[in-house]
C-alpha cells in the first residue's frame, strides 16, 4: 500500500473539490488497493464511512482517503457487518510499505491458490483448480485488519487455508478485478525487470532510457506496491527504484499549489519518500 505525504495549501480548499483535491495530489490511484481509477472515483471519510463531495474544509482533509468503487463498498459491508476494527492502517497515517519485507505492514506475494466455483447452494461446480494470484499479506494485526476490512484480497479470499471460493455468478460478472488486474501488473513488472537487467549486462548507458519507460509504464499501470516490491528484489538498486517510483517535482508542485497554480505533471505524486526503512 503506497505510503502517501497528503499534503495542500489552505488557499486551495475554497477552489477545488475534494476529488480533483486528492487526484492533483496524490495521483489517479486507489489509495488502498492502488488500482488506477477512472474519471470517477470515491472521497472516503475514513472516520464516518461515507463518501464525500465538493469543497471540504481543511480541517475535513486529514480524514479523506481516495478510493475505487469497490473498496469503497467493501468498507460499507463491513460496517454494516461489525464495529469498524479501531487499528486499520491508512496510507496517510503510517508508513504502509517498505522494501525490507521484515518490517513492511503490508508484503505482495504471488502464489499457487486453489479456486472454487460455486454454485447457488455454494457447492463446488466440478473440481477446483490452481491459479496463480499476487495476495497481499498483512504482517501486524492492524495490517491484516485492514485487509479484511476493505477486501483487499477480494471477499472470497480465505487466507486461513489458501483458497477462493467465489459463486459463479460473482466470478462471471467480474466485479471486483482488483485481485486479477494486480496478477496480471505483476507479471507486466516481472518482464520489464527481466528486460532491465539484461540491459544493464548489454549496454549500461541504456539504463536511463530504460527507467523513463519503466516510470511512464508504471504510472499507466498503477499498483504501485507491485511495482515496488518486484523493482526492489529484481535490482536492489535505490536509484532504479526512485526513478520509476517516486516524484521528481516534489518542491515544485508544493509550490505551485501554494501560489493557487496547476500542479505539474508528476508519476505518483504525494509518495512518502522514506520506503527503504
Amino acid at each position: 500500500m503506497r505510503p502517501l505525504l497528503k499534503t495542500v495549501p489552505q488557499a486551495l480548499f475554497a477552489t477545488r473539490p475534494v476529488h480533483l483535491l486528492l487526484m492533483e495530489t496524490t495521483g489517479e490511484y486507489c489509495h488502498l488497493c492502488e488500482s488506477r481509477l477512472p474519471d470517477q472515483a470515491r472521497a472516503l471519510n475514513k472516520r464516518t464511512g461515507t463518501d464525500l463531495e465538493g469543497i471540504i474544509a481543511p480541517e475535513v482533509w486529514p480524514q479523506v482517503l481516495l478510493t475505487c468503487e469497490v473498496c469503497f463498498k467493501a468498507q460499507q459491508l463491513a460496517a454494516l457487518l461489525q464495529s469498524p476494527p479501531a487499528s486499520l492502517l491508512y496510507p496517510d497515517e503510517q508508513l504502509t510499505f517498505s522494501v525490507n519485507k521484515e518490517t513492511s505492514p503490508f508484503v505482495y506475494e504471488k502464489k499457487p491458490v486453489t479456486r472454487y466455483l460455486l454454485d447457488e447452494d455454494n457447492n463446488a461446480i466440478g473440481s477446483p483448480e490452481t491459479v496463480e494470484l499476487v495476495i497481499v499479506r498483512g504482517t501486524t494485526e492492524s495490517a491484516r485488519a485492514t485487509i479484511n476490512h476493505f477486501d483487499l484480497n477480494s471477499a472470497w479470499y480465505a487466507e486461513a487455508d489458501n483458497t477462493l471460493r467465489i459463486p459463479l455468478q460473482e466470478h462471471l460478472s467480474a466485479a471486483d478485478l482488483r485481485v486479477h488486474q494486480r496478477t496480471e501488473i505483476w507479471g507486466l513488472v516481472d518482464d520489464y525487470v527481466k528486460r532491465y537487467r539484461q540491459l544493464l549486462e548489454l549496454n549500461r548507458d541504456m539504463a536511463g532510457i530504460m527507467l523513463e519507460h519503466g516510470r511512464l509504464l508504471a504510472a499507466a499501470s498503477g499498483f504501485w506496491s507491485v511495482w515496488a516490491t518486484l523493482l526492489w528484489e529484481g535490482t536492489n538498486d535505490r536509484a532504479a527504484l526512485s526513478a520509476v517510483l517516486l516524484p521528481r517535482q516534489a518542491n515544485l508542485a508544493a509550490a505551485a499549489r501554494a501560489e493557487g497554480q496547476a500542479t505539474p505533471h508528476d508519476v505518483f505524486p504525494g509518495t512518502h519518500p522514506d520506503v527503504f526503512r
